[in-house]
């Protein structure tokens, strides 16, 4: 990340990736094309660089990753903004052909906590990808199901996982029912 005085009280933010060559260097060769540099900082690991040169979210917000279709929670690279109430959430949606997309981001925290009521019968459906392509499911909880879909507002959606902390929806697959660790706590020497 880079950030230069554009004077009259403008800052210019550059993120993005850099040779380890240059971030070992302190960015000497990017300064002296900046003119006048206020921060320059590197990291090395997954959306590190939303935090460097002492940047802070705005206040009321967190990060979650946000993808509209991807096919693993993994593949996801970019961010989103969220509201303090929202959490971070991964929603597996059906395609077709026994295949689906990932669609990840922030969703409310009632909706989040009608997905925890109903997680139950998430875990003891059995999703049948028939030939057809047609989804197919269980008999047993039909009523349940169909009124979790009501309120997750897409017919195609299957599962719905929600998580707390930033950046934590790259963890999260309903379809094999992983969840994600509990944030790290690291403590300043």
């Amino acid at each position: 990340m880079s950030v230069t005085d554009e004077g009259f009280g403008q800052q210019k933010i550059v993120t993005g990736c850099m040779s380890k060559q240059v971030c070992r260097n302190n960015g000497i060769l990017v300064k002296r094309q900046a003119g006048n540099q206020v921060c320059f900082d590197c990291c090395d690991t997954d959306m590190c660089n939303t935090r460097l040169c002492q940047m802070a979210l705005p206040t009321g917000f967190h990060e979650c990753y946000g993808c509209e279709s991807v096919s693993s929670p993994t593949d996801c690279d970019t961010s989103k903004l969220c509201l303090s109430d929202q959490y971070c959430m991964t929603a597996y949606r059906y395609t077709g052909a026994q295949s689906g997309t990932y669609r990840m981001g922030c969703e409310s925290a009632a909706m989040c906590k009608k997905q925890d009521e109903y997680a139950s019968y998430f875990n003891k459906r059995e999703i049948d990808l028939s030939s057809e392509g047609q989804l197919s499911e269980d008999t047993d909880q039909p009523q349940a199901m169909n009124m979790s879909r009501r309120y997750i507002d897409d017919p195609l959606v299957i599962c719905l996982s929600c998580c707390k902390y930033p950046f934590c929806s790259n963890h999260e697959n309903c379809v094999t029912n992983e969840k994600a660790p509990p944030p790290r706590t690291t403590s300043m020497p």
